[in-house]
């Protein structure tokens, strides 16, 4: 979300405190949802569907750490159907019903005053602030049963660790991991015969074929989820070298100091997405079936030197959240690009006969509207080895490539269909992707472009 000083908004102040203000209450998740549940259910809101869905959204959102979505645009998509381009200066249904969930905020609280869990919309903002008073012995207080509301969003699951929010969703999509990691390894111990087996009777083909050549283990490198909150806060991102020395973790000093200690707090952050977790399991698993060995690392982890002679690589998301992917675009033809106001978009710098032109931004995750995905194959840096790119301008693109990748009968036929050598030993291949997002779903993906040549 790009943080705007235009009239009618609130200060990017005001909205970085209320960002910081959520994580600090993420420890009580369960009663800020439970607390969701009752102004939705009470009086107040009884009168007004659109009320209780866009209130159970904006709420559900920011427990979920997923401010970035909390915007005008995204929800009127979300929640009232809108098309993503429509005109938001003409079509104002998520400002007048934002003003609805002040009023009726105000007359809940006037109600049921006793509630220990306090809401607020700021006016020209869609990021709530969320108060938890001190723990009291008396009861919440006591609703009439009204039927039962169906929320627009399902929250994730609690994390186990009451710290802040996004240190919690780090060890949620990191537990994935650490069970594809268990269990491979008792497969490991318990059937290697089996897993020599399944390498002799099941050759893989590309692009795992060039990539499990040689001795060096499968290596998937994840995303670092908290590159996409600090540009909320300073849209234009750190570069290359800012992220491999980690000055990244420093706040910017043109930065407010409220913003400076948002900064900080969203920074120490090593968190991955659900997708790139489910996506590095996948490979694991992939890799131990195979008999071959693999680990699983942080974009932050890494060093410039780590991939200087690495070979076996699998870089999941775009530059925007894995900014290592910078070191091989020379080599793609196929790009995810990220504009100063943080969207992220394809690109060709170089659009051969038939290739698309005057692509847009995609949407942001969990939105509804166009995304792209780009499949790469390059060269390692060192040329000895191959490296796997799967990258989207959102989370649902990057595993609509990732997808692609481990799904064999899918992936041969574009590859022979852009004349591929399929038995070259080390090709070079990019596919360009379009898919809708429908609320976070997949649907409709098609290619729109391919590139195919042995690497050289």
């Amino acid at each position: 979300m790009s943080l705007s000083r235009s009239r009618g908004r609130t200060s990017l102040e005001t909205q970085a405190a209320a960002i910081a203000g959520i994580a600090a209450t993420h420890a009580d998740r369960d009663t800020i949802l439970a607390a969701r549940d009752r102004v939705v259910s009470s009086p107040p809101f009884h009168s007004s569907r659109r009320a209780r869905e866009l209130f159970s959204t904006i709420v559900d959102l920011a427990v979920s750490g997923r401010t970035d979505e909390l915007r005008e645009r995204s929800l009127g998509c979300a929640v009232f159907n809108r098309e993503p381009a429509y005109d938001t200066g003409t079509d104002a249904i998520v400002r007048v019903a934002a003003s609805d969930v002040r009023k009726r905020l105000h007359l809940y609280y006037t109600q049921f005053p006793g509630d220990p869990v306090i809401f607020e919309l700021p006016t020209g903002s869609y990021i709530p602030t969320i108060r938890i008073a001190p723990k009291s012995p008396l009861a919440p207080p006591s609703l009439p049963a009204p039927p039962p509301v169906a929320p627009t969003l399902q929250p994730l699951p609690p994390p186990a660790s009451p710290r802040n929010l996004w240190r919690n969703l780090a060890l949620a999509t990191w537990l994935l991991v650490l069970i594809a990691l268990a269990i491979t390894a008792i497969y490991r111990a318990s059937a290697p015969a089996a897993a020599q087996t399944a390498t002799q009777k099941d050759p893989l083909g590309l692009p795992w074929s060039a990539l499990l050549r040689g001795s060096q283990p499968i290596s998937v490198i994840v995303p670092d989820s908290s590159m996409g909150s600090l540009r909320n806060l300073k849209p234009f991102p750190p570069s290359l070298e800012d992220f491999a020395n980690k000055r990244f973790l420093n706040p910017d000093p043109s930065l407010s100091p409220a913003l400076q200690s948002a900064w900080r707090g969203l920074a120490v952050g090593r968190n991955t997405s659900i997708v790139s977790a489910r996506l590095a399991a996948r490979v694991a698993a992939l890799a131990v079936s195979h008999d071959k060995n693999f680990n699983v690392r942080s974009a932050r982890e890494l060093s410039l030197s780590d991939l200087q002679n690495a070979s076996g690589l699998v870089l999941l998301g775009s530059s925007n959240a894995n900014p290592w992917v910078i070191l091989y675009e020379d080599q793609m033809a196929f790009r995810i690009l990220t504009s100063p106001d943080s969207a992220q978009y394809p690109f060709i710098p170089n659009p051969a006969p038939g290739d698309p032109r005057d692509l847009g931004p995609g949407v942001p995750s969990g939105s509804t509207g166009p995304a792209w995905a780009v499949l790469a194959l390059v060269s390692s840096l060192g040329g000895k080895g191959s490296v796997l790119i799967a990258a989207g301008t959102n989370t649902e693109g990057t595993e609509m490539a990732g997808d692609l990748a481990l799904d064999p009968d899918k992936l041969a036929p574009i590859l022979k269909g852009c004349g591929l050598n399929l038995s070259a030993p080390a090709p070079h291949f990019e596919i360009l992707l379009r898919l809708d997002v429908t609320a976070g779903s997949r649907r409709n993906a098609r290619v729109l472009a391919t590139r195919c040549s042995p690497s050289p």
